[in-house]
């Protein structure tokens, strides 16, 4: 382990000791293990193993003396006896570095000040860190809610387009078929002080399943809760650039217009169930908050 990994090891221990616990909803522990890989030469912590050895031992000596009789020759002979008994016993303890990997994870970024807390000033690339309630989305949820006719015909009705205005039936039963073929996803929107922040969860990397999540608190989860995470995407200016997106993407590859049906309907989809254009892209790293302080 480097001294640098050592060091923000040490503090994160000390300060899982002396403050306030965290609690997380949220760890991408393949990332955090190969960033904190890439710090330290030795690689990835983990396991961490400790070994303590007791050894005692006890020593007992006796003697004598025996002296001459008519039927032996005279003199005396001496004895002496020793006994020495030894035990020893071993305890070992193989302990998971899982979570602390997350605190010294957090710690090194900001030792380094590796990490943006506004997100606006952030470059793309960046480590960020937000605060705020998030809201959460399972789009699993719906997609087997839309499968009624009469679903789908209140859906219609009151679906928007990313400008405002109703959509097509054209328009309408194309999102629709995209969005049942969808894999599941699920979404969470975090508004922080410095801007509105957009993320996909990977199912198994969550301490709690979003459903049971939906069922306690809805769709907003209040709180004050931090995202680590890598900024990915920018605002998009307005819904005149978005749709200018897409209007070039429909002509991006006049020669091969299945290219073209395939970038303009992405483009769509994300207009209608993906990143809002007001929203900032962050691939999340760590979830979390701070409880137990007064």
């Amino acid at each position: 382990m480097s001294k640098e990994i050592r060091k923000a090891f040490e503090e994160a221990l000390e300060l899982r000791e002396n403050s306030s616990v965290f609690d997380f909803f949220y760890q991408d522990s393949r990332r955090v293990g190969s960033y904190l890989a890439q710090f330290d030469p030795s690689g990835h912590l983990l396991s961490i193993k400790q070994t303590e050895h007791i050894e005692t031992s006890t020593q007992q000596d006796a003697g004598g003396e025996i002296g001459g009789s008519a039927f032996i020759a005279k003199g005396k002979a001496q004895f002496s006896d020793r006994v020495i008994s030894a035990s020893k016993d071993a305890a070992e303890r193989t302990f998971d570095p899982l979570w602390t990997n997350a605190i010294t994870l957090l710690t090194y970024l900001q030792q380094k000040n590796l990490v943006k807390r506004d997100i606006s000033e952030a470059r793309i690339g960046n480590f960020v860190l937000c605060e705020g309630e998030f809201l959460i989305a399972d789009t699993s949820f719906l997609q087997k809610f839309y499968t009624t006719s009469e679903k789908q015909n209140h859906a219609r009705a009151n679906t928007r387009g990313i400008n405002g205005q109703p959509l097509s039936e054209s328009d309408f039963n194309l999102q629709l078929a995209a969005f049942q073929n969808l894999p599941q996803q699920i979404q969470i929107h975090l508004s922080s002080d410095t801007g509105k922040i957009w993320s996909l969860l990977q199912p198994e990397y969550m301490t709690v399943p979003a459903g049971e999540i939906m069922m306690k608190h809805g769709a907003v989860v209040e709180g004050k809760w931090h995202i680590l995470g890598i900024k990915d995407g920018e605002p998009t200016k307005s819904v005149d650039n978005f749709l200018e997106i897409q209007k070039k993407l429909s002509t991006a590859y006049p020669l091969h217009p299945f290219i073209n049906e395939t970038l303009t309907t992405s483009h769509f989809v994300r207009g209608w169930v993906g990143r809002p254009i007001e929203c900032y892209g962050v691939t999340p790293i760590l979830i979390f908050r701070e409880i137990g302080k007064q």
